[in-house]
């Protein structure tokens, strides 16, 4: 007996892809439009948090002169 449990859609899936002639699915355009779009505000974030930490260390740097 089988102690597994075996998903009968990703075996399907998998026989699909596997036989002669059968392309891979690609990704629909939505799936790769939020990704670029992830990335897109990922990138923007990490702009904020540089330019963030640049005036943090401009005021940091400005507060140890004047208790200098």
């Amino acid at each position: 007996m089988n102690d597994y449990f075996v998903n009968e859609k990703l075996l399907k899936e998998f026989k699909e892809m596997t036989l002669p002639n059968k392309k891979v699915p690609n990704h629909s355009s939505m799936q790769i439009s939020n990704n670029a779009t992830h990335k897109k505000e990922l990138n923007d974030m990490d702009h904020k948090f540089k330019n963030l930490e640049k005036a943090y260390n401009k005021a940091m740097k400005r507060n140890s002169d004047t208790m200098e």
